[in-house]
């Protein structure tokens, strides 16, 4: 894959009360939803930082803003944030799962 771009940050910013659980996922061309990183905490993110030459630090409680030093054209998706109040593990159930890689 060419590099087509120095850096890129995806942006997410969830103005509420409490936003524990934040989540991006990246949709790339044939292929499903695909989960890149988790985030529970400010202190807690998952994979260990980095997802398909992403890196992501979660920036504050409301804020959570990954980065590439070099876009590539491996990188064309599209990116979904997301965000709740409770997790799977605690909700017990859930209508629908992704795999996690």
């Amino acid at each position: 894959s060419k590099v087509v771009s120095d850096s890129v940050e995806l942006k997410c910013m969830v103005e509420v009360a409490s936003n524990d659980y934040m989540y991006w996922y990246g949709q790339y061309p044939g292929k499903e939803l695909q989960l890149l990183f988790y985030s529970s905490t400010t202190q807690y993110v998952v994979p260990d930082g980095t997802a398909d030459g992403f890196t992501a630090e979660r920036q504050s409680t409301f804020v959570f803003n990954p980065k590439s030093s070099r876009l590539r054209t491996n990188h064309l998706a599209v990116y979904y944030c997301a965000w709740s109040l409770y997790s799977d593990s605690e909700r017990g159930s859930s209508s629908t799962k992704t795999n996690r890689k």
